[in-house]
């Protein structure tokens, strides 16, 4: 069972958003529908999400001393992932086995790289972001997502996501930077900032998302996951 400092972590989140507790009427009636090692993991994750994010500084950014808004988007993008590990896995060595015959004929790098491309798109945490948004954001929510978003290349006509493969593509690459090549790269707007930009892999991304208002969208989705757990466990 979780300690009473978890969990009141989870109480203060869950409070904040009562309207979204579906048939519950506050997050403890919800708390104990939930299996032992589920309510274990929501008081383990609502706790890291204060501590990484920390969503109740609403003015702070990265130049007043607070936490990086950086930082704010891969602790939420590490909890997403641990949200949908159990999602459609196949582990890696035994998806390649499958297409040993094409590694083989082609006999290349850029084979080997296209083919984990794919995994990475099928059961990676691009897959995980894209079906995590998918499934528990509204439409209008969605739309605030991919129609704020200007994608500009060279020689290109300015584009948008298309839709939420291509923006859990998108959040996993900023992941990706920061796990391999120690790169911080902002998206969301900061405090008093209309729009923010940020340059990845040859694109330029104009967001016009604040990062505060991203923080309560993703504790929305957050406290929609949970509540779909607890419903079917009634």
């Amino acid at each position: 069972m979780s300690d009473a400092s978890e969990k009141s972590y989870a109480t203060e989140l869950f409070n904040r958003h009562k309207k979204d507790l579906g048939s519950f009427e506050d997050f403890e009636t919800l708390y104990e529908n939930l299996p032992e090692d589920q309510q274990d993991l929501i008081c383990s994750l609502s706790m890291t999400y204060d501590f990484l994010c920390e969503p109740k500084n609403r003015k702070s950014s990265c130049q007043e001393g607070w936490v990086r808004d950086d930082h704010r988007v891969l602790g939420t993008i590490s909890i997403v992932e641990k949200l949908m590990e159990g999602v459609n896995y196949q582990p890696f060595h035994s998806w390649l086995e499958e297409r040993i015959e094409t590694l083989l004929k082609e006999g290349t790098k850029k084979a080997y790289s296209k083919l984990t491309k794919e995994y990475h798109n099928e059961f990676g945490l691009a897959r995980k972001v894209q079906k995590f948004f998918s499934k528990y954001l509204t439409k209008i929510e969605q739309n605030q997502f991919l129609g704020n978003v200007e994608i500009f290349e060279a020689d290109a006509p300015k584009t948008k996501f298309r839709d939420f493969h291509e923006f859990g593509g998108f959040l996993y690459s900023l992941r990706s930077a920061f796990v391999h090549s120690a790169k911080l790269i902002g998206f969301f707007c900061p405090p008093h900032c209309s729009f923010s930009g940020s340059y990845l892999a040859g694109k330029f991304y104009i967001s016009g998302i604040d990062i505060h208002s991203y923080l309560v969208i993703f504790e929305k989705m957050f406290i929609r996951h949970w509540v779909k757990i607890a419903e079917s466990k009634k």
